[in-house]
């Protein structure tokens, strides 16, 4: 085999070999979305399987389940609500009996939008742990009911965070639990850098009312735009609530 021949060869063997390493090592990472169709409480079956399921081909997919699927799985993930109807039919009560997962990676949490058609989601704790603690980058969280924990919503170590169209605090009837604002504050950032918390429309529109200390409280964050809101209002925003928080 000549010089010549040898440098064809080798040089075809050097495509052949970077097609078929390119062809095993890139894999795209999805997103997956799952959908909560349970209030109960339940972990997940086999967190990272892609499958949200309290239990194997159960089909029950909990708030808890899902946020555990969604940390197990890499890339942005989404989770929405299809709870069945329940009295009064335009509620959907979640009681959260201990502290939901931290959120570890790329989420949006969808509620139904605020004031529109779809059942209103309520989270509903005890004053003694946080709602939703957001501890992952470019996360959103809309349209949800948050009252009765320490903190609505805390966000630590992250950036690119938009938080519109909820409600956060004193709103409705807490069943079974007396206490219904937040023990601390609606909304808590510590070492936040880039945020949104809501927004130029009313649909955006995050009203943060009846907790005990601060309706939002920023610690050692920058960039962080809060527009749009109602706080210490009433939900119609045309007079004080109280705590006025």
């Amino acid at each position: 085999m000549s010089v010549r021949q040898s440098k064809t060869l080798l040089a075809d063997l050097l495509i052949i070999a970077t097609l078929f390493l390119s062809a095993i090592t890139v894999k795209p990472v999805l997103s997956a979305t799952f959908i909560v169709n349970s209030t109960e409480n339940a972990v997940d079956a086999v967190p990272g399987d892609g499958t949200c399921e309290t239990e194997t081909e159960n089909g029950i997919c909990t708030l808890r389940a899902a946020i555990q699927e969604t940390n197990a799985l890499p890339g942005a993930d989404t989770i929405t609500f299809s709870i069945a109807p329940e009295n009064p039919l335009n509620f959907r009560i979640i009681e959260v009996p201990y502290a939901l997962p931290l959120i570890k990676d790329q989420l949006t949490i969808q509620g139904p939008n605020l004031g529109g058609t779809g059942a209103s989601i309520t989270l509903d704790g005890d004053g003694t742990f946080i709602g939703l603690w957001v501890d992952a980058n470019n996360c959103v969280i809309r349209n949800l009911t948050i009252r009765n924990f320490e903190r609505g919503i805390a966000a630590t170590n992250a950036s690119g965070l938009l938080i519109v169209g909820n409600r956060i605090g004193k709103f409705g009837v807490s069943i079974p639990n007396p206490l219904e604002g937040n023990a601390k504050e609606g909304i808590y950032f510590d070492n936040v850098i880039g945020a949104v918390i809501g927004g130029d429309t009313a649909a955006d529109r995050n009203i943060i009312s009846g907790n005990g200390q601060s309706g939002i409280l920023l610690l050692d964050s920058a960039s962080v735009v809060i527009k749009g809101n109602y706080i210490g209002t009433n939900e119609n925003g045309t007079a004080a609530a109280l705590p006025q928080y």
